[in-house]
């Protein structure tokens, strides 16, 4: 961790000095933590300093910044207050049609027990790559329909787009409800 705080230190440093550049900085989210959740407490001081040094880039104006994660739902909500980014862009999960085009054993799982309905093509829709990956994963080792079906329904409940949240009134959403307008949802879910 204290090396961790030291490169992202070095790593702002010099971003406070360059212009006209675009920078990506992917799996951000051990920098800015949840701090209620994180395990340690230099852990979650290092969330409280990167919160500043983001406020700080966006205020300069000469760089674009783009931070990039797989896990939103570990985020302390202080990361969407005003003057840390101008947007929160969510690239959705892969679309239940192309989840069972991609992974046919799920399709042909589904289907064998009957459960290729509605429902679960709505509880399909809100998983990620990744945690359909894991899903297709699991249910190559399940037999009986009841055993496919819990499993399809623990992956929808523990999914991302399912994580509760405190939005900034501090009430309780999803975090699908909070970065998609109901619209939206009703069609992808």
């Amino acid at each position: 961790m204290d090396h961790l705080q030291t490169e992202a230190d070095r790593i702002f440093d010099m971003l406070s000095v360059v212009e006209r550049v675009v920078v990506l900085l992917d799996e951000i989210d051990e920098m800015v933590r949840a701090r209620e959740q994180a395990p340690e407490i230099l852990s979650r001081f290092l969330t409280t300093s990167m919160l500043p040094k983001l406020a700080k880039i966006n205020r300069s104006r000469k760089i674009v910044f783009i931070v990039a994660t797989n896990h939103i739902d570990r985020f302390d909500f202080a990361i969407s207050r005003p003057g840390r980014f101008d947007m929160i862009l969510q690239v959705m999960p892969p679309t239940t049609a192309e989840k069972l085009k991609r992974w046919k054993q799920l399709r042909t799982v589904l289907l064998g027990a009957g459960l290729l309905t509605g429902l679960v093509r709505k509880q399909l829709a809100a998983l990620t790559y990744d945690e359909s990956v894991v899903l297709v994963g699991k249910l190559q080792q399940a037999r009986a329909t009841k055993d496919i079906a819990r499993i399809l329904e623990a992956a929808h409940k523990s999914c991302t787009l399912n994580a509760t949240v405190e939005d900034k009134a501090g009430d309780k959403k999803t975090w699908a409800a909070l970065y998609m307008g109901q619209e939206v949802r009703n069609r992808l879910m």
